[in-house]
């Protein structure tokens, strides 16, 4: 029990300056993390630690975590902050990479919660996966940021040893040349950059992974989208002046991150081809049966255009169409079958009995389907020519009995 009020539970996390536990306010009745710390013999300690604490105290961001009390009495001071029930980022590298949408969307979140630190005058000096933490939803905060520093952190000491995780620090962390904003800029970088390949760009010995750096830029792999290795080259310059802020490497991370949720994933877009297909696939079997004229498809009347160059009209054409049985055949004057010759032929009709053609027996006609202008009569000055003809034959045949009669009587 720390200060009668925190009941300790299990360790969360160990560190050579510190360790931090689960543990339960008594006095509030929540849960919270405790960070005890160990001094290691330092007599400033506890006001460094003092210091560093009042200030963690006056930040406010979503992508950090809050802290709810301090203690600096006694030989093990402790830092009470919220329980972050989930992961750190680290646990999670483990694993392998990270899809490049999360990244963008934790580095936004990391860089938006630099960019508060470091207008409070404050840089976190540590930032690595081991101090950001990804809870059960998936939102990060970024943690032991400062007080690391305050207990001893990462620096050059006076044997010139270098104290800390050598993979993440910044080239003027190596130098021992001032540190300020730009290192937090230039650790989040590598860090991002982790997370898309999967594997730390320094590697080797404290010494080698620490000095690398010096010698040459983070190499950023091909297939890392443009996008992504502009901002990554930026914020891994070697030169602290050409690295842009944490506002700004919020904003573009935050672009990155917008761009990629707007993509559709690939199993989407495989979901969309056969849907596709199938609708081609229809509209072609639509097409064959139009043009093949099946009756499965219902035709429809289109409006036509009106005649060109004395072109028959609709009208005009449907006027010289074939009758079908039943009609009268324009010009002949007669129902039934279409004479050979006068276009296509409709089913045979069984012809009227004789000397019934004209009296009560005839079969009624059906009505005449309608017709252009100047072709209503055509029927019957068909009529009147066939009568015409009959009657002129019938001249013709008794003149010539007449002639006959009077060659036989002279002869």
């Amino acid at each position: 029990m720390l200060g009668d009020r925190y009941r300790l539970g299990a360790v969360l996390g160990r560190g050579g300056s510190a360790t931090v536990y689960a543990a339960t306010d008594v006095l509030l009745g929540r849960e919270v993390a405790v960070k005890v710390c160990h001094p290691a013999g330092d007599p400033t300690h506890p006001h460094r630690f003092a210091a560093e604490a009042r200030l963690l105290a006056s930040l406010s961001h979503p992508g950090l975590v809050p802290v709810h009390d301090v203690c600096l009495e006694g030989d093990q001071p402790y830092l009470v902050m919220r329980l972050v029930r989930g992961r750190t980022l680290r646990d999670l590298l483990d694993d392998g990479p990270l899809e490049p949408a999360v990244v963008a969307r934790h580095g936004a979140r990391l860089a938006g919660a630099l960019a508060h630190v470091h207008a409070h005058h404050i840089a976190h000096r540590d930032l690595k996966p081991a101090n950001v933490l990804v809870d059960e939803s998936g939102d990060c905060y970024l943690a032991d940021f400062g007080i690391a520093r305050a207990v001893g952190a990462p620096h050059l000491t006076v044997s010139g040893e270098l104290v800390g995780t050598a993979a993440y620090l910044a080239p003027e962390q190596v130098t021992d040349t001032e540190t300020g904003p730009p290192a937090d800029v230039y650790s989040l970088g590598l860090v991002l950059l982790e997370c898309l390949t999967g594997r730390p760009e320094f590697t080797g010995t404290t010494v080698e992974a620490a000095f690398a750096r010096l010698t040459r830029e983070p190499r950023i792999p091909d297939h890392v989208p443009p996008a992504w290795r502009s901002a990554l080259r930026a914020m891994t310059a070697t030169e602290p002046g050409r690295r842009p802020g944490a506002a700004r490497c919020a904003e573009l991370l935050a672009a990155i991150a917008a761009g990629a949720e707007s993509r559709p994933s690939r199993p989407e877009r495989a979901r969309l081809r056969p849907a596709h297909a199938g609708l081609l696939a229809l509209v072609a079997t639509i097409a064959s049966l139009v043009a093949a004229g099946s009756p499965a498809v219902p035709s429809r009347p289109v409006a036509e255009p009106p005649p060109v160059g004395g072109a028959p009209s609709g009208r005009e054409r449907a006027a010289d169409r074939a009758p079908t049985a039943g009609e009268q055949a324009p010009g002949t004057g007669t129902t039934g079958p279409v004479p050979p010759g006068t276009g296509s032929i409709p089913p045979p009709i069984p012809p009227p009995p004789a000397g019934s053609g004209g009296g009560s027996g005839e079969p009624a006609k059906p009505a005449e389907p309608s017709r252009g202008p100047g072709t209503t009569n055509q029927a019957g000055n068909g009529k009147a020519k066939t009568k015409a003809k009959t009657k002129t034959a019938t001249k013709n045949k008794a003149k010539t009995k007449g002639n006959g009669k009077t060659k036989a009587r002279g002869g």
